[in-house]
């Protein structure tokens, strides 16, 4: 069957059921909406080991690094006002560094300060409330990805691709949209378009990508905006401005479930999770679907599984899972300004050529996510070097189904029963964030914050 033909298939099946999937979205329930020939494929399938990889720990001096230099590193990471809960350094596909850590008494002592100080507000955890949500970590302990999340559903399509599910990058989303049929949008928006942030489509308002994440149903934001791009008297879509935005990212999930009949997290099991070995969960909204702009939990040394396989171009146990030209794709550059001019995005990744800590500027090919709270992968191919570091986090609720994420803490501290899980992850630096004003905690000196250029400069220079 050719890719045209199969998602025609799936994309019929989908627009003709319509009605059924959007009412069994919002039944909290966790079933498959692929054909019924798939659905016995569609079972979850990573609680098992389903790759023989396993992580082996080497000696920084065998790896190439200075010991003490890299040992500088981590003590400024782990500064007990910067939050760090995990930070991992793998290089030649080995673990040379890693380490864990919980809250620090001076923090909670700083923060029960900062909540009494507050007018109104206050807080109803203790000290040892804080002790049990943010207390000791290690290995096994989960992280969170918020926006790293974006470059998981980025190889999703590129896996989709190669299983030729997709036809291409420059395939119409509204071959798998069917709400944009008959629309301005029907043709004038290719999936490259929302890879690369181009979408032209109205971004919702607020920071960090748009408000969506209170939202009951937030791929229905996301699909119905209006597409803002001016149209050629042709009638083709100029190309858009690049605009940050997590409702383009948010349109890949379900771009990926009629493209293939799995929803994202079964695909992404079957054909990326399970293969590397990893264990997640992915966070829903109320309406059942899945958040591909933000929030899967996972430890650091899965992430760093995800990390190792775009370190080796897609490559795992001798089998490709995406095309080098998906990759290529992926990493090349978008003609877009940040503030930084070394810096540039490609399909849901982040490009770098330089680092900075005040004192020496490092250039170095890189690549990478940029979660929110800096639960980031960074990758260097010209090293083989692959850092990964996650924040404190605490997922409030044990369970994640039913419930829709939300990243605002002021919930955290009500002390009342909570119909939303929050998605607690405390900042690197010294200060809570509370109602848009910087209380400080553990903070003599003032707020200081995590420098993600000297982290990162300095384990390089701890190279050889």
């Amino acid at each position: 069957m050719t890719p045209v033909s199969r998602h025609r298939i799936f994309f019929l099946f989908k627009f003709l059921a319509l009605s059924a999937f959007l009412s069994s979205c919002g039944s909290g329930n966790n079933q498959s909406s692929a054909p019924s020939d798939q659905s016995a494929q569609a079972e979850v399938v990573n609680e098992d080991e389903s790759s023989s990889f396993f992580w082996e720990v080497v000696d920084p001096d065998e790896a190439g690094f200075d010991s003490q230099a890299l040992e500088d590193a981590y003590e400024y990471a782990f500064d007990e006002r910067f939050n760090t809960q995990s930070l991992l350094v793998v290089r030649g596909g080995k673990i040379v560094a890693e380490r864990y850590a919980g809250i620090s008494q001076a923090n909670i002592d700083g923060l029960l300060e900062v909540f009494s100080e507050v007018r109104g507000w206050g807080s109803s955890l203790s000290r040892e409330d804080w002790q049990e949500r943010y207390g000791l970590r290690d290995q096994f302990s989960l992280a969170t990805s918020w926006s790293t999340a974006k470059s998981v559903a980025s190889t999703l399509i590129g896996i989709a691709i190669a299983e030729d599910f997709i036809e291409s990058v420059d395939q119409p989303a509204s071959d798998f949209l069917p709400e944009w049929l008959g629309t301005d949008k029907e043709g004038r928006v290719s999936i490259r378009d929302i890879l690369a942030m181009k979408s032209g489509l109205q971004c919702p308002d607020g920071p960090n990508g748009g408000d969506i994440y209170n939202e009951e149903n937030q791929l229905d934001v996301a699909v119905k905006r209006a597409l803002e791009s001016s149209i050629t008297a042709e009638g083709e879509k100029k190309d858009s401005a690049w605009v940050y935005c997590n409702a383009d990212s948010m349109l890949l999930g379900e771009i990926i479930e009629n493209a293939t009949g799995y929803t994202a997290y079964e695909f992404g099991d079957r054909f990326l999770f399970a293969p590397l070995g990893m264990k997640v969960d992915w966070w829903r909204d109320k309406a059942n679907n899945y958040l591909t702009y933000c929030c899967i939990d996972a430890t650091s040394r899965d992430f760093a599984r995800f990390g190792l396989l775009w370190l080796s171009r897609g490559v795992w146990e001798g089998r490709s899972l995406f095309t080098e030209t998906f990759l290529d794709a992926a990493l090349r550059q978008s003609d877009i300004a940040f503030e930084r001019d070394n810096l540039g995005y490609g399909f849901q990744w982040y490009i770098q050529s330089l680092f900075n800590d005040d004192n020496e500027t490092i250039r170095e090919l890189s690549f990478g996510t940029k979660g929110f709270h800096m639960n980031n992968i960074w990758l260097f191919p010209d090293l083989d070097l692959m850092i990964v570091r996650n924040s404190l986090y605490d997922r409030v609720l044990d369970a994640i189904d039913d419930t829709v994420r939300t990243g605002d803490l002021e919930l955290l501290f009500q002390g009342e029963d909570l119909d939303v899980n929050v998605h607690a992850t405390l900042a690197p630096y010294n200060a809570m964030l509370i109602r848009g004003r910087f209380y400080p905690y553990n903070a003599a000196d003032g707020v200081k914050s995590l420098s993600e250029d000297k982290l990162i400069s300095d384990i390089i220079k701890s190279i050889r």
